[in-house]
C-alpha cells in the first residue's frame, strides 16, 4: 500500500500550446476518452509497479484532439513513481504532473501539482480505500477528487472544485446495486456479484464538479460519465481504464471550470493505472 508522497513542480506548459487547448475547451460540449494504450502490470502480485496508459481524448468532432500519457518512474527500492502528460494532438503538453510514493500501511491517493497560466495547481482526492463493505455504501469509497489554485487572485479559483459522484445523479446505478448486485452477493457469499459482471455490466456513473466556497454552487449539467464494461474486459484489457467514459461541458460552463474538469479527470486516471483496482 502508498500513502506519504513527494511531488515535483513541473515548468509552466508554452504559453501558445495552452491557448490553444483553452480555444479548445472553451467550445467544446462532450468529450469521449478512449484507452487506445497496453496498460503494463505486473499481474496484481506486485502492487508497487505503476501502470502505463495512453488515452485519446475526442472533442466534439475533432478525433484525438487531446492525448492523455501516464508513465511509470523510476522504482527504487520500495518507491513508486508515475508522471502524466495531457498533450494536443500535435504533441505539446498543456497539463503534466508528478509524483512519488513509499510504502504505507493504508492507500491514499498521492496529492500533486501542476502548472497554470495563474501559478501552481493543487490536484488532492479523498477516496476511501475499496472494501467488501463498498456493495453497500459505494459511494463512500468513490473518488472525491479537488483542484484548487492556491495561489491565485481569484477566489473561485482559490477555493477550487470538487468532482464527486452524488447518489442523486446515480439513480439507475443505485437501483442495480440495491436490487441486484447485494441481493446476489447475499445469497452467493459475494461470488455471485463476478459472475454477473461477466455478463452484464453496471450502469455507468454520473459525476458532477461542485465550487467549494462559501456557497458550494453546482454546475449543472458538468459531469464526467464513468462507462463500465464486463468485467473480464474491464480487468484483464482496460484495467478500468476509460473507453467510452464521456466529459459532458454544457453551454456556459466557465472555463477555467472545464479545466479543473479535466485536471480531475487526468489524475484519476492516473491513479488508475497506477492502481487498476480504484477504478
Amino acid at each position: 500500500m502508498y500513502g506519504s508522497t513527494a511531488t515535483t513542480v513541473p515548468a509552466a506548459p508554452d504559453a501558445a500550446a495552452l491557448s490553444k487547448y483553452e480555444d479548445l475547451l472553451a467550445g467544446a460540449s462532450q468529450l469521449v476518452l478512449r484507452n487506445t494504450g497496453v496498460p503494463k502490470h505486473c499481474g496484481g502480485l506486485c502492487r508497487c509497479s505503476p501502470g502505463e496508459a495512453t488515452i485519446t481524448i475526442d472533442v466534439d468532432e475533432k478525433e484525438g484532439a487531446l492525448i492523455l500519457d501516464v508513465k511509470p518512474g523510476l522504482n527504487l527500492g520500495n518507491a513508486c513513481s508515475f508522471s502524466t502528460e495531457l498533450k494536443l494532438g500535435d504533441g505539446r503538453v498543456v497539463l503534466s504532473f508528478a509524483t512519488q510514493t513509499a510504502p504505507q500501511k493504508e492507500w491514499k491517493p498521492p496529492g500533486v501539482v501542476a502548472m497554470d497560466r495563474d501559478g501552481p495547481v493543487s490536484i488532492t482526492d479523498e477516496s476511501q480505500p475499496q472494501t467488501m463493505c463498498s456493495l453497500c455504501d459505494p459511494y463512500n469509497s468513490m473518488p472525491k477528487t479537488s483542484v484548487t489554485h492556491p495561489q491565485s487572485n481569484d477566489e473561485a479559483l482559490r477555493n477550487g472544485q470538487q468532482l464527486t459522484t452524488p447518489k442523486s445523479l446515480n439513480a439507475a446505478f443505485d437501483t442495480f446495486n440495491t436490487f441486484i448486485t447485494l441481493p446476489l452477493a447475499a445469497i452467493t457469499c459475494c461470488a455471485g456479484p463476478v459472475f454477473l459482471f461477466c455478463c452484464l455490466p453496471p450502469p455507468s456513473l454520473h459525476s458532477e464538479l461542485k465550487a467549494m466556497g462559501a456557497e458550494g454552487s453546482v454546475m449543472e449539467g458538468a459531469r464526467y460519465v464513468k462507462k463500465h464494461h464486463i468485467f473480464i474486459q474491464e480487468a484483464c484489457f482496460l484495467r478500468n481504464l476509460p473507453y467510452g467514459d464521456m466529459i459532458v461541458l454544457p453551454a456556459g460552463t466557465p472555463l477555467h471550470m472545464r479545466k479543473d474538469m479535466m485536471a480531475a479527470a487526468a489524475y484519476r486516471i492516473s491513479v488508475i493505472a497506477f492502481m487498476p483496482d480504484q477504478g
